[in-house]
Order: C-alpha cells, then structure tokens, then sequence
C-alpha cells in the first residue's frame, strides 16, 4: 500500500479512512504487513478496526533477548495529542518498572523498542508485560519478533477482566509437514494472587455439559507467566484443537499465540485475539480480506455459546456479489473450523483478488478467519467488524 497506492518508497505510520458518501455502516478494514523473503513472506496482521480510547491497556507475553525482540506502538488521534505512561512487570518478579512518559503528536505512530523504553530490565526468557495508560484517545498494540525468522505477532492493548476466550489453541499437524502449537501468557493485575481455571472445548464436540480442565493454579501478584504448549503441557492432548475458556478469581490479561517452526529457523506464527467472554454476539458479523488465489488458503472458525447455533455463511467478491452461500448447525461451547474450500466446495467462484465473509446466526458466536500464505505458511489472524 505504501509504495504501490501512496506512492512513498518507504515509510511508516497510521492510516486514517474517512468515509465520503452517506453509509449506514463503516468499511470493514483488514492489514497484514509482511517481508518479502526468499523462502516465502513473513508478516503479521495488523488491528484496523480500533476506537480510539483512553484507559489502562495491557500486552502480556513479551520477550526481548537473543531470540525475540518486542516494542510497544501508541497511535494517536487525529484530534489532539496523546500523553502515554508505560510500566513494565516481568516474568515472576513483578513490577520491574516506574512509569515512563512520553507524548505521541495528534494524527501520528510512535513506536519504542523496549530496551529503550525501560533500560536495564531485560532478562533473557523471561516473559514481560506492558501496561499502557493512556489520557487521550489513542490505540495502543506490542509487536513481538523472532529474531531468527523475523517472522512477527501483534498484541492489541487489552483491559484486564477476569473472564476470556481463546478461540483457538491447538497441537495439530499442518500442511506441508508442520506441527502447530500454542503458547497462552497471564498477567495477574492485582496486588493479590488470583486462581486461574482453564477448560477446554475440543473441537466439533457437544461440550453443553463441560469440555475438559486443566489443574488450576494460582497466579502471584503481578506475574506474568507463560503456558507453553499449552494443550499437550496441560491437558495431555498430543493431536488436538478448540476454544479454551480462562476464568481467574481476580482481573487478569491474556494473550496467545499458535506457531510451528519457521522455515529457515526460528518460528512462525501469528497473535491470536483473546477476547472477554462477555464479547459473543448474536448478530451479523464481516470478517474482510479473505483470500483464496495466488496460494493462499482461508479458514474461518467459529466459537458457539451455551446452545446449538444455526450459522449463515456468504462468501463475497472484492465488489460485494455474492459468490456462495452455506449452513451449518454447530454444537455449543465448541469450536468448529473449516477452509472456505470445503465449506463451500472446490468448484466455488473464487473472489478475486480478495473477498469477505458474511456470518450471521440469531445464538451467540464468535468468528473469525485465518489467512495463510501459502510461500511460508505465514498464517494471518482477522476478528470480525
């Protein structure tokens, strides 16, 4: 988009869209931003559908050693500058950090690498979390990257609560001989421990009754700890995916992240939007830059609430026609993820370049897509708008 539409041999920073003509409803916005490698493309989606807000905002599950390198962005307003304070808290110790201020100019990006931003307090392995105030309306996100495969997640700036689903987690084999895995970060908010319960929902399963628990365990004040492998480590599954649902006695933040080995070393993976359990819908949702040309392969997933669900899926071109429609009766409390191939069958008219999926059911769900290039099998998160 830089060079190509704006015209810049390089550069970096927000891009704002306004809407010209009367509408009843925004654009759906989708952005992934990559490097183009020998191998195959390495990136990560980018949030381009956040309000603004102020408020405190956390991102858990950071690192910035010999292996991975993190950063914290705030993106500005358009209408007024942004004062920002920044803490950071590590691994089992806690609060390592006073509050940093900086001040980020209306209309801009700013982005600090966090050796920068706290000096001194870095520690090799040793899992971080950032807590981000911001006074004025502003999006804030962490950006994490494998030194080796410079392959990148992003984390959007989160409020803490004490009850979240992760849509997805897995230990799955992929194509092409991968093996896919999922790491989950906490951060206790509190002072005080809090008591972190985990159940899983194993995929196309009724799971109405209850899915499976992990042992729960207690989180100290202020920790950030990561569950590697989360699915083998703590529930024993050696070939496995679903939704897990984290429950904590006290507000905590939690991030994920599923990746397999890069190509070249290193990993490859994607951020995995966490969301409150309070953020099911029983509505209409988009979920844009669908994509099924040029070697990549799109899946959407679908994460069902306490009752059977009647979902509606029509797949759309880049000019909004309607190209497939299909539906699905999917069990509660599960997770069901399909490739638009098979959901719609191979003989389907592709979108071309990209589309968008339209879901809809009248019972509580959550959707999402993942997008994965084909070259490196570099997948890309997309949350509904």
């Amino acid at each position: 988009m830089v060079k190509n539409f704006l015209g810049m041999e390089d550069g970096k920073g927000p891009v704002f869209i306004e809407v010209l003509t009367d509408t009843t409803s925004a654009p759906a916005v989708s952005s992934r931003t990559y490097a183009e490698r020998s191998f195959g493309n390495l990136g990560s989606g980018l949030p381009a559908d956040n309000e603004p807000a102020t408020g405190e905002f956390t991102m858990p599950g950071l690192f910035h050693d010999a292996n991975y390198r993190s950063s914290i962005a705030v993106m500005a307003d358009e209408d007024e500058d942004v004062t920002a304070y920044f803490q950071l808290y590590r691994g089992l110790t806690g609060g390592v950090s006073g509050l940093v201020k900086r001040v980020i100019e209306a209309g801009t990006l700013s982005q600090w690498q966090l050796n920068d931003l706290f000096p001194g307090s870095m520690r090799t392995g040793e899992p971080m979390t950032v807590k981000v105030i911001l006074s004025q309306p502003g999006v804030t996100f962490a950006t994490l990257v494998d030194n080796r495969s410079t392959d990148s997640v992003v984390y959007l700036g989160k409020r803490v609560s004490s009850s979240w689903i992760v849509p997805v987690v897995a230990h799955v084999p992929g194509q092409n001989d991968t093996l896919w895995s999922s790491d989950v970060t906490l951060w206790n908010a509190n002072a005080g421990v809090s008591e972190i319960s985990l159940e899983y929902l194993p995929e196309d399963t009724n799971n109405s009754s209850h899915g499976r628990y992990a042992s729960s365990f207690v989180l100290g004040g202020y920790d950030t700890y990561v569950l590697q492998d989360i699915l083998k480590a703590r529930f024993g599954i050696t070939e496995g995916k679903g939704a897990l649902l984290v429950k904590a006695s006290k507000p905590v933040s939690v991030t994920s992240r599923v990746w397999t080995a890069g190509p070249r070393g290193g990993t490859s993976g994607n951020g995995v939007c966490t969301v409150h359990a309070t953020e099911l819908v029983n509505d209409e949702v988009l979920l844009p830059g669908v994509r099924m040309r040029d070697g990549f392969r799109t899946s959407v997933g679908v994460v069902t609430g306490d009752a059977w669900a009647t979902l509606m899926f029509g797949l759309r071109d880049a000019d909004g026609i309607l190209l497939g429609q299909k539906v699905l009766e999917i069990p509660p409390r599960t997770l069901s993820q399909l490739s638009l191939n098979k959901l719609f069958g191979n003989n389907v008219q592709k979108p071309e370049p990209v589309g968008s999926l339209v879901v809809s059911s009248g019972t509580e769900f959550l959707a999402y897509l993942t997008v994965i290039d084909g070259s490196s099998q570099d997948p890309v998160f997309i949350m509904p708008q």
